[in-house]
């Protein structure tokens, strides 16, 4: 008898995140992906893992894989960078007349046009990324109007812009159901609501929320002016909002998926305090209450920027994933101090895409400002000595990464 899988898998993505999704019967699941981590993730990881269900499912070398849904939580490079190795081999395969790897049905993720509300259309002829990267050459950076981390903030826009040229090549759906609007809360309304990856399976957007576009578009329109800039020069596409180097995590997609009574949250790089807000609004958290989900995927690989001690006391999960290898400092060990203080005697289970030691070494070779690396105080690996019973670790020993199953008992596809 086939075997049930609602399982989250997150697979060794470096300083960032790539998920794996499976739903449904052993014998016929679905596969949704979820961001793709920063360069090399793809063909260290997620290119071995799809090949593995590939196997799994007894494809021939001439069948691709079809992932039923894939989504691009924002715009940073240690989300994205992974997605588009992926559409540039599918392209190249394609293009050749050669077997493609995989196909895509539904692609979920926020334009750049869509969180500033370029309703002028300026950005349209360079949806496939070139005319954007090419800008780089023709904008004159010392110019006092841009400011100096303008020219990352080009590189996250042109990514975003080859990603969409990628749909548009391959003629995926964009956003479906939603059509090709921003993927935003609509207030607490059914509209958030929607089922595209399975008919079992309900997506509901938790964020960004419409307030929170709006006041990302009036603070472009306000920095655009205030610098002289109008919005058909290439400076503008630029500028980008890079006086806030956070506005693709401000614009992070937060998705809770349903299943059966089975929950999980994912997250992005988003705020805590914007989550928590969200899931008031959306009416899944009591307005000052506490509300409980199997599996927290967490904000921003564990960053103690992220979170707050209240966000751990109102959000619980039976099932913490933190991705991160260290780099940044993150998962940091505040973060983790916090989470155990308010759950006290509560047990869950914190899951790891890398091992604790291999973290640690990351985390002590980029200690910054003149602080000396303290173990005691520092380190992961001697704060969850001293944790209790109730804690249970969960480290990687392949290249699969976390495998959580919500369903049945864990059984789905592994390394070969």
């Amino acid at each position: 008898m086939p075997q049930d899988y609602f399982t989250i898998e997150a697979i060794p993505a470096r300083k960032g995140d790539s998920l794996i999704i499976y739903e449904g019967p052993s014998d016929d699941y679905k596969v949704a992906i979820i961001d793709g981590g920063p360069s090399r993730v793809y063909k260290n990881s997620l290119k071995p893992r799809i090949k593995d269900i590939r196997k799994d499912k007894g494809l021939s070398d001439d069948d691709p894989l079809l992932v039923d849904f894939m989504m691009v939580s924002h715009l940073d490079d240690d989300h994205i960078k992974g997605i588009l190795d992926l559409g540039k081999e599918l392209k190249n395969q394609t293009e050749n007349h050669e077997p493609v790897l995989l196909t895509i049905d539904n692609l979920w993720n926020n334009s750049f046009d869509d969180i500033i509300g370029n309703t002028q259309g300026t950005l349209e002829g360079v949806r496939d990324g070139a005319g954007v990267t090419a800008s780089v050459d023709t904008v004159n950076w010392s110019d006092p109007r841009l400011d100096h981390d303008a020219e990352a903030v080009l590189a996250s826009i042109g990514q975003g812009y080859k990603l969409w040229g990628y749909a548009n090549f391959f003629n995926w759906r964009v956003n479906h159901p939603f059509g090709n609007d921003a993927l935003i809360m609509q207030r607490g309304t059914d509209d958030d609501q929607k089922k595209p990856f399975s008919d079992d399976v309900t997506f509901t957007i938790i964020g960004p929320q419409e307030k929170e576009i709006e006041k990302l578009q009036k603070k472009y329109d306000k920095y655009l002016k205030d610098k002289g800039l109008g919005r058909n020069e290439r400076e503008a596409v630029v500028a980008g909002l890079s006086q806030d180097s956070s506005v693709t995590n401000l614009s992070s997609l937060v998705v809770l998926l349903e299943r059966n009574g089975k929950t999980i949250l994912l997250t992005g790089d988003a705020l805590g305090s914007k989550i928590i807000d969200g899931l008031e609004v959306s009416g899944h958290l009591p307005v000052g209450g506490t509300m409980h989900v199997d599996v927290l995927k967490m904000q921003h690989h564990g960053s103690d920027r992220n979170v707050t001690p209240d966000f751990f006391k109102r959000v619980t999960a039976d099932h913490y994933i933190f991705c991160g290898d260290g780099e940044h400092g993150n998962p940091e060990r505040q973060t983790f101090e916090w989470l155990m203080k308010a759950r006290g005697d509560d047990e869950y289970t914190l899951h790891f895409t890398y091992p604790i030691s291999m973290i640690d070494k990351k985390r002590e070779d980029e200690v910054h400002g003149g602080h000396i690396w303290d173990h005691d105080e520092d380190s992961l690996t001697k704060l969850f000595e001293n944790a209790g019973d109730n804690v249970t670790l969960s480290e990687p020993t392949h290249r699969d990464g976390v495998r959580i199953n919500l369903a049945d008992p864990l059984n789905v596809p592994r390394s070969t």
